[in-house]
């Protein structure tokens, strides 16, 4: 049986007395589209200049940042369920 080797996580071995390859698989599957569902709810949410310049110049672009910020986290949680789906597919 080949072990996974993610670059930054550990992943769950496959095994008899394990979660079966299915359960796992459907398991990051599910999470991972709430994950994408998330994603397309907060994109909508983009800061908009107009709700921001009563506050001063610096405020958008902070706004933005925070934003972005916000974006990037979920878009790593994807990407470790993207990654431990993978993992879980490649064993044998």
């Amino acid at each position: 049986m080949n072990e996974p080797t993610p670059a930054r996580l550990i992943a769950p071995l496959v095994h008899l007395n394990g979660s079966g390859r299915r359960s796992l698989l459907d398991g990051y599957t599910a999470a991972a589209q709430k994950v994408r569902e998330a994603l397309d709810a907060l994109r909508d949410t983009a800061p908009n200049g107009r709700d921001y310049y009563p506050r001063g110049a610096s405020a958008l672009p902070r706004a933005i940042a925070e934003h972005d910020v916000r974006i990037q986290r979920l878009d790593a949680v994807l990407a470790d369920l993207d990654e431990l789906a993978i993992a879980v597919a490649d064993q044998d």
